[in-house]
């Protein structure tokens, strides 16, 4: 680590504070888009499952049709062998085979036209799911814009640091925002100065002359061995 890893490591837990501070300001705008984009998420799920449900319906019913053809085809064949037989027994057989053919594409003709009733009823979701996402947007929108009127300053910081914390981390090697990350989940204050005294701001541990050493003169990555915070120099304070 050098000067300027801690520099950023400051300005960086600087902004994750303030931002702190601005989400409780504005905790009730904020968590009404919350809520709406919780409830856009599960509508969103809704749709795909049902537009996965209509595609698959969908194809069904191109089988369905194509079998109520082939019936029809066999309907019509077996109708033109009956008026070519004169043997009764054949025309009994024929005229039986005719029923079952007739029964099974009435049948079909059922199960098509549920089938369709269905297919209507997903369009008719979805296209209730597809405008309720699209008047959650506009309302999310009407939120922000809202948010921006009634809180200009601060919100115009909030944008600020969604933009300069990345931009901050960026700068740092990848396992010390990680490693600062783990810490952060932990307590709200990742970093420790070390005091005159050699011990730590947060937790007053006395931390050892070798830890002081290798955080003051050579700049090492040290947690406190007392609260496991980032121990910065005594000189960060003028960064």
């Amino acid at each position: 680590m050098n000067k300027e890893d801690y520099r950023i490591l400051k300005e960086l837990t600087s902004l994750r504070d303030k931002k702190v501070q601005i989400q409780a300001q504005i905790k009730g705008e904020l968590s009404r888009i919350d809520k709406i984009e919780s409830q856009r998420s599960h509508k969103k799920a809704q749709m795909e499952k049902l537009e996965s449900d209509l595609k698959q319906l969908e194809k069904e019913m191109v089988n369905k049709e194509q079998n109520i053809r082939d019936l029809d085809d066999k309907i019509h064949k077996t109708e033109t062998d009956l008026k070519a037989i004169i043997g009764a027994d054949e025309q009994v057989k024929l005229q039986h085979q005719l029923e079952i053919y007739l029964h099974k594409r009435e049948e079909m003709e059922l199960k098509g036209l549920e089938s369709l009733d269905q297919i209507t009823n997903y369009s008719d979701e979805i296209e209730d799911l597809k405008n309720f996402l699209k008047g959650s947007l506009e309302t999310i929108k009407e939120i922000e814009e809202d948010i921006k009127v009634d809180n200009a300053d601060i919100y115009k910081d909030f944008q600020n640091i969604e933009i300069r914390i990345p931009n901050l981390e960026s700068q740092l090697p990848e396992k010390l925002v990680e490693k600062y990350y783990q810490i952060a989940s932990k307590t709200p204050k990742p970093l420790a100065e070390i005091t005159p005294s050699n011990s730590c701001t947060q937790c007053r541990y006395l931390i050892p002359i070798a830890y002081v050493n290798k955080v003051e003169k050579e700049m090492k990555f040290t947690t406190c061995p007392g609260c496991t915070r980032i121990l910065i120099p005594q000189s960060s304070k003028y960064l």
